[in-house]
């Protein structure tokens, strides 16, 4: 598996049972919750005289809050269906660049961001454009909480000129950690309140 920070990815893994009394209770569990998410438990019918088994699966959540590489090792175990294990896998690349957000001049749009991470932190805003701004330059967030910014285009700017800006958000609460970046974009044809629409024509440049 690999994913950008803030993003998701869903694997199941599959496995036989063979115990011929059922529903058969498996406990599941991995090492690292903090990556890897799976159900506390899941149900698979009796084998009963099927010789091949019967099909149990196990949903594995990724949702990394760390960049790198990751292991992990997901336990099925039930007292009387025995044990299976399976390694897991995950890589967690840095954020990905989102937008443009089309905004017409004297418009503005909502913008969402999510902390990813367990803990509480405090993510600083910047845009690197005056013809743009950003309705909060420092907030806290809640550990796995997802927030909307609203972002404005001021009214003197001219659309017809080829507009564009980055949103810039960091924490400088955790070490080495890249900015996630938002590009912004202005034209007359763009929404101007209420979220961003599809550009079309001129883009945000990098």
């Amino acid at each position: 598996m690999a994913r950008a920070l803030g993003a998701s990815q869903r694997k199941t893994f599959k496995f036989s049972s063979f115990q011929k009394d059922g529903p058969v209770a498996y406990k599941c569990s991995v090492e690292k919750p903090l990556f890897f998410e799976v159900p506390a438990e899941v149900k698979v019918d009796g084998a009963r005289e099927n010789w091949d088994g019967v099909s149990g699966t196990v949903d594995v959540l990724f949702e990394p809050e760390k960049l790198g590489k990751i292991r992990d090792m997901l336990i099925v175990k039930s007292a009387t269906g025995g044990e299976y294990k399976c390694m897991l896998e995950g890589e967690c690349t840095p954020p990905l660049p989102r937008g443009p957000f089309n905004l017409a001049p004297g418009g503005s749009t909502a913008v969402s961001f999510k902390n990813v991470f367990d803990e509480d932190h405090t993510f600083v805003l910047s845009v690197d454009n005056p013809l743009f701004t950003v309705d909060s330059t420092e907030k806290k967030i809640g550990r796995k909480s997802e927030v909307s910014f609203k972002v404005s285009c001021s009214s003197s700017a001219n659309a017809d000129d080829d507009i564009s800006g980055k949103l810039r958000i960091t924490c400088p609460e955790i070490a080495d950690m890249p900015p996630w970046i938002i590009y912004l974009s202005c034209t007359n044809g763009a929404a101007s309140a209420g979220g961003a629409k599809s550009p079309k024509g001129k883009k945000g440049k990098k």
